[in-house]
C-alpha cells in the first residue's frame, strides 16, 4: 500500500519550483484526484490540486501515521510530536516531512488557504477525518500526516520578530 498526497490551494505559487531530491510537487486537477480518490473531485473546492510525492513517485518518505479508519486526538501516542525511540522513522522521511511542512507554513502565513490530502490508492473521500491544524502551534519535527485525513491549514501571518511562540493548546 503506498501512501497519497494531495495539496488543495487558492495560491498561484508554482509548487514544483520548490521540489528538491526528497519531495516532488505536480500541478494536478479534480481528475486526477479522483483517479486515487474515490469521489475526491468533490473534494476540490480550491482552485489549484498538487500531488506530493517523495523518492519512489509516492508520498511513503513522508511521516505517516496509519490511522485505520479511527479518529485520532491529541491523546494518541502518535499525535503531533518529534520521533520517538519506539516508532521507526527514517532520517529522509524526517527531512522530506521538514521540506513538506516549510512549503505547506510559507503557503499559510502568505495567507492562502490549503488543504492537504493523505489516504491510499482508491480510498474513498466520503471516509476522510477532516482535522484542522495550526502549522504555527506545530513544528516541524513535529508534524506527521495522518492516513485517511483532511488537513485545513489555519491561514495566520508569520510571528512578528520578538514575539514568544504559542505552544499547543494555548488559546
Amino acid at each position: 500500500m503506498c501512501y497519497v498526497v494531495h495539496i488543495l490551494t487558492d495560491a498561484p505559487d508554482d509548487l514544483a519550483a520548490q521540489s528538491g531530491t526528497l519531495i516532488h510537487f505536480t500541478r494536478s486537477n479534480a481528475a486526477g484526484l479522483g483517479e486515487t480518490l474515490v469521489g475526491g473531485a468533490d473534494l476540490v473546492a480550491l482552485p489549484t490540486v498538487w500531488s506530493v510525492t517523495s523518492q519512489w513517485d509516492c508520498a511513503c518518505t513522508l511521516r505517516h501515521v496509519f490511522a485505520n479508519g479511527q479518529e485520532m486526538t491529541p491523546d494518541d501516542a502518535l499525535w503531533f510530536g518529534p520521533p520517538v525511540e519506539w516508532y521507526d522513522e527514517e532520517p529522509e522521511e524526517l527531512e522530506a516531512t521538514r521540506e513538506l511542512h516549510a512549503v505547506l507554513r510559507g503557503l499559510t502565513r502568505a495567507g492562502h488557504r490549503v488543504e492537504v490530502l493523505d489516504h491510499s490508492h482508491g480510498d474513498r473521500a466520503a471516509d476522510l477525518h477532516t482535522l484542522d491544524v495550526d502549522l504555527e502551534d506545530v513544528d516541524a519535527d513535529s508534524f506527521r500526516l495522518f492516513s485517511g485525513y483532511r488537513f485545513r491549514l489555519a491561514r495566520r501571518a508569520a510571528p512578528a520578530p520578538g514575539d514568544a511562540p504559542r505552544c499547543a493548546g494555548q488559546g
